[in-house]
């Protein structure tokens, strides 16, 4: 029997692969901070990514104008959910425009958490401020738990403070580790755990995305409606 592995598991290794050898060589050159700074680097390339901006391709130009916005050659794709989730608080309207809740509330908790990264690399935390800052950790934590793992329906400004707080408490998290052991393979190690946690986060919006449709479906058969 030859086990058939998909091409986003493919890809999932491959990343584990490459970060490990960034980690790897931080880690030697740079110490505890040498992972910090792969995660800096990687936040960042994330948040462009999600951030949908993209070149002008010809399916790109066969969206409808609330899904993106265009300069020029370049693009900003920031709506790609279907009417039905779109409209039941996947995504939030501004304009006349379409936003993915998912996607720009990661976005911008990256954003502040580069931010937070660059402060810690260069001031460090002060020692008293550990015991607040981790007792904070679990109140940016269970917005996301409540979302995914409950399936607690949240309206659109919910989900993003939700999705904002799901980076903000990894960032803070890995912070308090550094500050308490110093040490890059711990460090390093917990990144590594980080990337199977983006895989799961990815595969549970997909599995989200299922329950709402059928919760969608469910409703407008109770209500008498045509989907």
């Amino acid at each position: 029997m030859v086990l058939e592995i998909s091409d986003n598991h493919k890809y999932l290794v491959s990343f584990i692969v490459i970060a490990t050898g960034f980690i790897l060589v931080s880690g030697l050159f740079y110490g505890s901070k040498g992972p910090l700074i792969v995660l800096l680097l990687g936040a960042l390339i994330l948040a462009i990514r999600i951030s949908g901006i993209r070149f002008m391709s010809e399916s790109i130009k066969r969206m409808g104008p609330w899904m993106v916005t265009r300069f020029g050659s370049l693009v900003i794709v920031h709506s790609h959910h279907i009417k039905k989730l779109r409209e039941n608080g996947k995504e939030f309207k501004i304009k006349g425009k379409y936003f993915c809740t998912g996607c720009y509330g990661m976005c911008f908790g990256i954003c502040i958490s580069v931010v937070l990264i660059i402060y810690y690399i260069i001031y460090g935390f002060n020692s008293a401020t550990i015991i607040p800052l981790f007792s904070l950790i679990p109140f940016l934590f269970i917005p996301i738990i409540l979302r995914y793992l409950i399936f607690i329906l949240m309206k659109p400004p919910l989900r993003f403070i939700s999705n904002v707080f799901l980076p903000l408490g990894i960032v803070l998290l890995l912070c308090i580790i550094d500050k308490l052991f110093q040490n890059w393979v711990i460090n390093g190690i917990y990144e590594l755990l980080l990337i199977g946690i983006a895989f799961f986060r990815w595969k549970i919006a997909k599995i989200d995305d299922r329950r709402l449709l059928k919760r969608i479906h469910a409703s407008n058969e109770f209500f008498g409606r045509n989907i």
